[in-house]
């Protein structure tokens, strides 16, 4: 490889880690934004709960959906800040990370897709100085509507098929690595 093709890809590899950092710190700010959210409605539904408005499986959903969602940016950053420290993203760390990221998002899709089958009425919000805040109200129909998130689907099985390639990906590399 010339010097002029080895100082293109040196220069191609330091944008890629300055986007990976621009990445890196969305996600931070991401989770530290839905962490807020997350953990205001938690207050509001723990209120309602006692005051007997609403029954503990919206609870359980509520914690449930939180967990998984800062899960899966948790995973988001680390795995953009292993790139930002330089290491390859074709490692078997970051392969069990889109495993995982499938997993959770599938996961979800179920969580959602089952919610209606739940015996839950529910009021999520509650009041600001006397302003309603983040009120949304559900309800079971009868028969239930059954409602398959279809993008979250679509989006866990191409987490499991970027695990594949990346998985492709690694043993590639020990092949030549070993080779050479």
């Amino acid at each position: 490889m010339s010097s002029k093709e080895e100082m293109e890809l040196q220069g191609s590899i330091k944008k890629m880690k300055k986007v990976c950092k621009v990445i890196q710190v969305g996600c931070f700010i991401a989770l530290l934004a839905f962490i807020l959210v997350w953990l205001l409605i938690a207050y509001f539904l723990v209120a309602d709960i006692i005051k007997g408005i609403v029954g503990l499986g919206e609870a359980v959903h509520l914690i449930l959906f939180g967990a998984f969602v800062c899960s899966f940016l948790i995973i988001a950053l680390r795995a953009f800040s292993d790139i930002v420290k330089g290491e390859s993203p074709f490692s078997q760390k970051q392969v069990k990370r889109l495993r995982v990221l499938g997993t959770i998002l599938l996961i979800c899709t179920i969580l959602e897709t089952a919610v209606p089958f739940l015996p839950i009425a529910s009021v999520y919000g509650g009041e600001v100085l006397g302003k309603s805040v983040g009120v949304v109200t559900t309800s079971n129909a009868d028969p239930p509507i059954v409602k398959l998130n279809a993008p979250m689907l679509i989006m866990s099985a191409m987490c499991y098929g970027f695990a594949i390639i990346f998985k492709y990906g690694v043993l590639l590399q020990q092949l030549s690595d070993d080779t050479v």
